[in-house]
């Protein structure tokens, strides 16, 4: 198989961990714009974020807060840090400073109700979020929390209406229907509950949570074929993590934190993934589907999905996610030359050197483009064309990569005479 992904295989503990997610650096209004010496300071916190550094993205946000103590984006990247840690006052009291500075600041209200909700403060985390929900109705996060804040103070009502402003601006998504399930339940709406349950674990077929409240509720319904089909489902699942302490305390982090944010495409990404490295499929690929339908247009993350669906020998599936992000995209280098690569893995050669012949067009003086080009060639049975392709790869490789001159001599070696 000839460049079938760009990426390495993800290990079991943190699925899609090695792309460097940014840290959201946009200013809260158009008036507000990120400050021209901001920009030394925003890079260094990206890196530390992503790297679990938290005690030096708190002194970096300090340093640049020296500079400009009104900066609102550093104030919330400083309270993200803290509350990484748990320290919560000092998260919190970084989140009133910039809500004060800002009122209009969404993300500040929708994170001062959540911390309060993490602390399980759910009576004071109303006030925050009906301030966010009021600012920004299409604010999905907002809604969710509310209705969870609702849901934990017996608001039922509320709860349910919050929930489903969240599902106006979050449809089909598997958490905000299950938390729409509890509601109903709660309400006294059994067959709703079941029905949104069931909805949930359809959404996203790894989500135990919503399989196990399904099958509680349809036994006590009467509905005992729902509840034994769903058994088996609980009991595939479990088998994942019952003999793996380390997979169950990864599955279980990873689902947290797409409880707490799906309105994140990377955080289904990321369960996607586990799923996908224990081979559990079906369910890695709906978790991948909900990312691309949350980002349609991130074709860096489609290649990304290609590329562990190949390394795992899903070539198929592998293809279609490359496609997608040509669509988006026709001239993006690497999925043509994955898709290339997984369409020779599948034997389809002919339509593999199409896709090639495209990426040369991009690069024309690409060595390994045209190395793969040869080797295609190979693959058809046009030894010609395929000396042709190789020798020109081996006279523009030169000295740059004695791998690859390596790789090309050895397919020039291996032609008849």
């Amino acid at each position: 198989m000839w460049a079938c992904g760009e990426t390495s295989e993800t290990p079991a503990t943190d699925p899609l961990s090695t792309q460097s997610i940014a840290a959201v650096v946009a200013s809260p209004t158009l008036e507000d714009p990120v400050a021209e010496w901001e920009l030394q300071y925003l890079p260094a916190i990206e890196t530390h974020m992503r790297e679990g550094r938290l005690d030096s993205v708190i002194i970096v946000c300090q340093l640049g807060l020296q500079e400009d103590s009104t900066r609102i984006v550093l104030y919330n990247l400083m309270a993200s840090a803290y509350a990484t840690q748990q320290r919560f006052d000092p998260a919190v009291a970084a989140l009133q400073k910039a809500v004060r500075l800002a009122p209009e600041f969404t993300e500040g209200w929708v994170n001062l109700g959540g911390i309060h909700t993490r602390l399980g403060k759910f009576a004071e985390a109303i006030p925050y979020l009906e301030q966010a929900a009021s600012l920004n109705p299409n604010q999905s996060a907002a809604h969710r929390r509310l209705g969870e804040v609702y849901l934990n103070t017996d608001a039922y009502e509320e709860a349910a209406s919050a929930i489903r402003s969240a599902m106006g601006s979050l449809p089909d998504d598997a958490t905000l229907t299950l938390l729409l399930g509890r509601t109903q339940e709660k309400l006294g709406k059994e067959r709703n509950a079941l029905a949104s349950y069931l909805l949930s674990g359809e959404l996203d077929p790894g989500y135990l949570d919503a399989h196990a409240r399904a099958a509680e509720l349809a036994r006590s319904l009467g509905e005992a074929h729902v509840a034994d089909s769903l058994a088996a489902v609980q009991a595939r699942l479990l088998k994942l993590t019952e003999a793996d302490e380390e997979a169950l305390n990864v599955s279980e982090r990873l689902r947290s934190s797409l409880i707490n944010a799906p309105e994140d495409a990377i955080t289904h990404a990321r369960m996607g993934g586990f799923f996908l490295y224990h081979d559990y499929l079906p369910e890695a690929l709906a978790l991948f589907e909900r990312a691309a339908r949350l980002e349609p247009d991130n074709i860096w993350l489609m290649n990304e999905f290609g590329g562990l669906l190949s390394r795992r020998g899903n070539g198929e599936q592998a293809l279609d996610f490359y496609e997608r992000s040509l669509r988006v995209d026709a001239e993006y280098g690497p999925a043509l030359i994955n898709a290339g690569g997984i369409l020779n893995a599948l034997g389809r050669n002919k339509q593999a050197l199409a896709y090639f012949q495209r990426a040369l067009l991009l690069s024309p003086g690409d060595p390994g483009v045209r190395f793969f080009i040869g080797v295609t060639y190979i693959s058809v049975g046009d030894y010609d064309e395929a000396r042709k392709a190789l020798e020109q790869a081996l006279s523009e490789v030169g000295d740059t990569s004695e791998t690859v001159r390596q790789q090309i001599q050895a397919a020039l070696d291996s032609l008849p005479d």
